[in-house]
Protein backbone atom coordinates (compact mmCIF):
# COMPACT_ATOMS: atom_id res chain seq x y z
CA UNK A 1 0.00 0.00 0.00
CA UNK A 2 1.08 3.70 -0.80
CA UNK A 3 2.48 6.25 2.11
CA UNK A 4 -0.95 8.40 2.65
CA UNK A 5 -0.13 11.96 2.95
CA UNK A 6 -0.81 13.65 6.47
CA UNK A 7 -3.86 14.94 3.90
CA UNK A 8 -4.42 12.10 2.29
CA UNK A 9 -5.04 10.25 6.18
CA UNK A 10 -7.18 12.84 7.49
CA UNK A 11 -9.38 12.63 4.52
CA UNK A 12 -9.42 8.93 4.13
CA UNK A 13 -10.24 9.01 7.93
CA UNK A 14 -13.04 11.28 7.62
CA UNK A 15 -14.48 9.32 4.33
CA UNK A 16 -14.34 5.76 6.51
CA UNK A 17 -15.53 7.81 10.14
CA UNK A 18 -18.65 8.65 7.51
CA UNK A 19 -19.07 4.87 6.04
CA UNK A 20 -18.29 6.72 2.96
CA UNK A 21 -16.52 4.61 -0.12
CA UNK A 22 -13.98 6.28 -2.43
CA UNK A 23 -16.21 5.87 -5.38
CA UNK A 24 -18.59 7.78 -3.22
CA UNK A 25 -16.87 10.92 -2.46
CA UNK A 26 -15.39 10.80 -5.65
CA UNK A 27 -18.50 10.95 -7.46
CA UNK A 28 -19.79 13.88 -5.05
CA UNK A 29 -16.51 16.13 -5.24
CA UNK A 30 -16.92 15.73 -9.40
CA UNK A 31 -13.46 13.81 -9.37
CA UNK A 32 -12.98 10.29 -10.51
CA UNK A 33 -12.19 7.46 -7.80
CA UNK A 34 -8.74 7.19 -9.11
CA UNK A 35 -7.58 11.20 -9.42
CA UNK A 36 -9.24 11.37 -5.05
CA UNK A 37 -7.29 8.04 -4.67
CA UNK A 38 -3.52 9.81 -6.16
CA UNK A 39 -4.27 12.82 -4.12
CA UNK A 40 -4.39 10.58 -1.25
CA UNK A 41 -0.92 8.93 -1.64
CA UNK A 42 0.33 12.16 -2.66
CA UNK A 43 0.94 10.69 -6.62
CA UNK A 44 -0.82 13.75 -7.43
CA UNK A 45 -0.82 17.27 -6.09
CA UNK A 46 -3.79 18.82 -3.96
CA UNK A 47 -5.53 21.38 -5.77
CA UNK A 48 -7.08 24.11 -3.37
CA UNK A 49 -10.19 23.77 -4.86
CA UNK A 50 -10.53 20.08 -3.96
CA UNK A 51 -9.68 21.18 -0.52
CA UNK A 52 -12.56 23.48 -0.17
CA UNK A 53 -15.15 21.07 -1.89
CA UNK A 54 -14.29 18.26 1.04
CA UNK A 55 -14.36 21.05 3.76
CA UNK A 56 -18.09 21.80 1.74
CA UNK A 57 -19.04 18.26 1.58
CA UNK A 58 -18.04 17.14 4.98
CA UNK A 59 -19.21 20.63 6.39
CA UNK A 60 -16.23 21.51 8.34
CA UNK A 61 -16.11 24.26 10.43
CA UNK A 62 -13.62 26.07 12.64
CA UNK A 63 -10.73 24.04 13.31
CA UNK A 64 -11.46 21.34 11.43
CA UNK A 65 -11.52 22.93 8.36
CA UNK A 66 -8.43 24.91 9.37
CA UNK A 67 -6.65 21.92 10.43
CA UNK A 68 -7.53 20.06 6.94
CA UNK A 69 -6.30 23.13 4.68
CA UNK A 70 -2.96 23.01 6.98
CA UNK A 71 -2.98 18.86 6.65
CA UNK A 72 -3.27 19.99 2.45
CA UNK A 73 -0.33 22.70 2.89
CA UNK A 74 2.22 20.42 4.88
CA UNK A 75 1.19 17.67 2.02
CA UNK A 76 1.80 20.06 -0.42
CA UNK A 77 5.45 20.85 0.98
CA UNK A 78 6.40 16.93 1.14
CA UNK A 79 9.08 15.32 -0.84
CA UNK A 80 9.08 11.85 -1.34
CA UNK A 81 11.67 9.70 -2.88
CA UNK A 82 12.02 6.06 -3.99
CA UNK A 83 12.92 4.76 -0.69
CA UNK A 84 16.76 3.58 -2.04
CA UNK A 85 19.66 3.24 0.29
CA UNK A 86 21.58 5.71 -1.54
CA UNK A 87 18.41 8.09 -2.04
CA UNK A 88 18.31 8.34 1.72
CA UNK A 89 21.82 8.99 2.09
CA UNK A 90 21.69 11.90 -0.31
CA UNK A 91 18.69 13.38 0.90
CA UNK A 92 20.10 13.19 4.33
CA UNK A 93 23.62 14.48 3.53
CA UNK A 94 22.10 17.57 1.93
CA UNK A 95 19.29 18.55 4.77
CA UNK A 96 22.46 18.35 6.98
CA UNK A 97 24.42 20.63 5.04
CA UNK A 98 21.90 22.83 3.87
CA UNK A 99 21.97 25.84 5.83
CA UNK A 100 25.60 26.07 5.15
CA UNK A 101 26.01 26.31 1.71
CA UNK A 102 26.60 29.77 0.25
CA UNK A 103 25.16 31.31 -2.72
CA UNK A 104 28.48 30.04 -5.12
CA UNK A 105 27.76 26.13 -3.65
CA UNK A 106 23.94 26.70 -4.07
CA UNK A 107 24.41 27.73 -7.72
CA UNK A 108 27.34 24.89 -9.06
CA UNK A 109 24.52 22.41 -7.27
CA UNK A 110 21.42 24.19 -9.59
CA UNK A 111 24.20 23.85 -11.92
CA UNK A 112 24.49 20.33 -11.76
CA UNK A 113 21.03 19.32 -11.23
CA UNK A 114 20.15 21.29 -13.74
CA UNK A 115 22.20 19.50 -16.46
CA UNK A 116 21.14 16.05 -15.16
CA UNK A 117 18.13 14.35 -17.39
Amino acid sequence: MADLTPFGKAARKMRIDRSETLGDMADALGISAAFLSSVETGKRNIPEDLVEKIVRYFDLKGTEAQELRRLAADSRNTIKLKPTEKNRHIANAFARKFQALDKAQMDEILRVLNKVK
